[in-house]
């Protein structure tokens, strides 16, 4: 893409959650998609995908896990993503398989699929380039700082121009 460029992130939007703002998600898609120079990158859960005692809260949810499914696929193909990144709530319940990565393979969309996380540098046709880091969270939290992997990361990780995590909500 010619011009200049936006990276925008959407991390752990829970998409079939009674709480998640709908409609800040449609408006922020709705820009990225109609707006040149935009490339979305996707944190991860995408969905609550819940597991062991906690699949019987969705008996308690308005959106069934069947129905989440289909939103799944509308996020995904709502965005020309140039990465999405697997969430712990994405890999849960995968017996048949990672759902995002099904619908991203079988619907032949740009970008990668990654699982938990993709450090990759990004070349533009004007030569210029930048390196991404993207990970559903980085290792090493502490209960006293949410924000301490991500710190530990920049401190004594790669250096990389964009670090990006979610998980923490």
């Amino acid at each position: 893409m010619d011009g200049p460029v936006a990276v925008a992130f959407f991390g752990d939007p829970h998409i079939d959650d009674p709480g998640c703002a709908w409609g800040d998600l449609e408006r922020d898609i709705r820009i990225c998609r109609d707006t040149p120079g935009f490339m979305a990158v996707n944190i991860g859960d995408t969905t609550n995908n819940w597991v062991g005692r906690l699949m019987g809260l969705y008996a308690n949810q308005e959106v069934t896990s069947k129905q989440a499914l289909t939103l799944i696929e509308w996020v995904l193909t709502q965005l020309p993503w140039l990465v999405t990144v697997g969430g712990n709530h994405d890999t849960w319940n995968t017996q048949k398989g990672d759902v995002s990565e099904v619908i991203h393979r079988l619907q032949k969309l740009p970008g990668l699929y990654q699982n938990v996380g993709a450090r990759m540098q990004v070349h533009l046709p004007s030569g210029a380039s930048f390196t991404m880091n993207v990970r559903h969270d980085f290792p090493g939290g502490s209960q006293f700082n949410p924000a301490h992997a991500l710190v530990r990361e920049t401190l004594f990780g790669f250096r990389d121009h964009i670090l990006a995590c979610g998980h923490r909500h």
